[in-house]
């Protein structure tokens, strides 16, 4: 069994003359074809009481005395340090603040604001508890660590039994993001099948525009992820999905990600400025 959790990216190493990137890649393919066949325990003694109350809590907004509001992912980044043995490793706060609003566009473009858009989060807790616990309520976090299991919204995922989801789970989301903890292409078939088996859409077939919303020339249901830039073409093939402008940044990586949509997002059309800020 693995040990999933977020997002596996990186670093910017534009700057790095020295690292071969080809090389890092077959490294990063070796490793990920290893443990992807291995079997992890599962881990950590399940809840924790504190990160469920403090991810529940609603963000204090700023007063007078100046200080910097917070959201929901500071709390999430302030409580829960990274577990590098289940492979967790989070993205920026400001990451998952671009990838949150894309969600949300997202989600506004393919319910044509009729309704409020239901979302799975696959591997991607710090995603999940970047929206407010109402907001929570209506999506799910599928993830192989149980120590989310307190929150009402959380169900147990291993990608080695990809179809191995409740039956109330089944077609019922508009969108699903995704980040697998490792990079190869059987893994992500796995998690591609259980994002089809959870949407009630068709992530590269076209929705029929109707009413304010003629203008969108888009899927029928939402797919956003993170992977390297290698898997390019697998990514369109199994779900629709192209590189975006926007790079994620997480610190504790070395190696460059990119996000992948299938659909055009404005919040994703973007550099991101964490890149250019270290240059």
């Amino acid at each position: 069994l693995f040990a999933i959790s977020a997002p596996a990216t990186a670093m910017d190493r534009d700057g790095d003359k020295d690292v071969d990137e080809a090389t890092l890649l077959a490294e990063l393919l070796e490793i990920s074809n290893r443990r992807s066949s291995e079997r992890y325990k599962r881990g950590r003694g399940g809840c924790r009481r504190d990160i469920e109350e403090a991810t529940t809590t609603e963000s204090a907004v700023s007063g007078g005395d100046g200080r910097e509001a917070r959201s929901p992912s500071d709390d999430f980044l302030s409580i829960h340090p990274e577990d590098s043995a289940l492979n967790q490793y989070w993205y920026s706060r400001n990451t998952i603040d671009v990838l949150r609003r894309a969600i949300e566009e997202g989600l506004e473009r393919v319910t044509a604001g009729r309704e409020q858009g239901r979302v799975a989060f696959l591997s991607t807790p710090s995603l999940y508890f970047s929206f407010s616990s109402d907001m929570r309520k209506r999506h799910a976090l599928l993830d192989y660590d149980n120590i989310w299991a307190c929150d009402p919204g959380y169900f147990f995922y291993d990608f080695n039994e990809p179809l191995g989801i409740p039956d109330r789970l089944v077609g019922v989301f508009d969108a699903v993001v995704i980040d697998p903890p490792f990079i190869s292409k059987d893994v992500w078939e796995k998690y591609s099948i259980t994002a089809l088996k959870l949407l009630k859409g068709n992530p590269k077939g076209k929705r029929k525009a109707e009413g304010r919303d003629r203008d969108w020339d888009g899927p029928g249901a939402i797919i956003i992820g993170t992977t390297v830039p290698e898997n390019a073409e697998f990514m369109m093939d199994m779900l629709g999905a192209k590189p975006m402008s926007f790079r994620p940044s997480i610190p504790n990586l070395v190696y460059q990600y990119s996000v992948y949509a299938n659909f055009s997002s404005v919040e994703l059309s973007k550099d991101n400025d964490e890149f250019s800020k270290k240059s």
